[in-house]
């Protein structure tokens, strides 16, 4: 978790280019753990019925 806090404010602290990309990253590492956690719960709690 601090190492986490130092790469933020390293990377703020860089050009705002290098901040954008990193925004972009951290939204689309965010969309990829939220799309499994929801593909968990709908396994977990509405299993797929194979007739």
């Amino acid at each position: 978790m601090i190492k986490l806090l130092l790469l933020v404010a390293q990377v703020s602290s860089e050009a705002s280019k290098s901040f954008v990309q990193f925004e972009r990253w951290v939204k689309m590492m965010l969309r990829m753990v939220l799309a499994f956690a929801l593909k968990r719960f709908r396994e977990h709690h509405f299993p797929l019925q194979l007739v």
